[in-house]
């Protein structure tokens, strides 16, 4: 066993360019596994109690993620939606909100790797939607209520066109 500050020696001289992709990789794998952790104890979530949790899952969009955890933030937010009914207009609310980019993202979606994105992005969002659609029979009677409420909020031109 090496002495303190061996562990330098043996990663030599890595700079923080060549770790940067790593510490990402590993990032992106602990949220991943993070989300699939929470699908399993979506029972034991409490809105009073894990009122932070619910929050920052709901605020998080599909379109800064890649597949992996877009599918992992799905699947918890269909079983948050399916597990008692407390949570449908939340993931119904977080869910719609994803069919808009960020901002940051509307001159990436002129590009070929934009598209792609939108896509990976859309496709989620229906497959989820059906998801609670079939799990939970009256969520699609506030879909037309939060379409509507969405749509105002997003109304601008560019916007609109970017899905149609």
């Amino acid at each position: 066993m090496g002495a303190v500050g061996d562990e330098h020696d043996e990663l030599g001289d890595v700079s923080d360019y060549e770790l940067s992709p790593h510490v990402r990789h590993a990032l992106k794998s602990v949220l991943q596994t993070i989300l699939r952790a929470l699908t399993g104890a979506v029972s034991y979530i409490d809105v009073v109690h894990h009122r932070s949790l619910l929050s920052s899952t709901c605020a998080m969009s599909l379109w800064n993620y890649g597949p992996d955890v877009m599918d992992a933030l799905v699947e918890l937010v269909v079983a948050l939606a399916a597990s008692n009914g407390k949570y449908v207009d939340l993931c119904l609310d977080m869910l719609v909100s994803n069919f808009m980019p960020p901002y940051n993202f509307l001159e990436i979606l002129k590009q070929p790797r934009g598209l792609a994105k939108k896509d990976q992005v859309i496709i989620r969002v229906h497959s989820a939607l059906k998801g609670i659609a079939d799990l939970v029979p009256l969520a699609p009677s506030s879909w037309n209520k939060l379409l509507g409420r969405e749509c105002q909020m997003h109304s601008s031109r560019k916007l609109k066109w970017l899905y149609m």
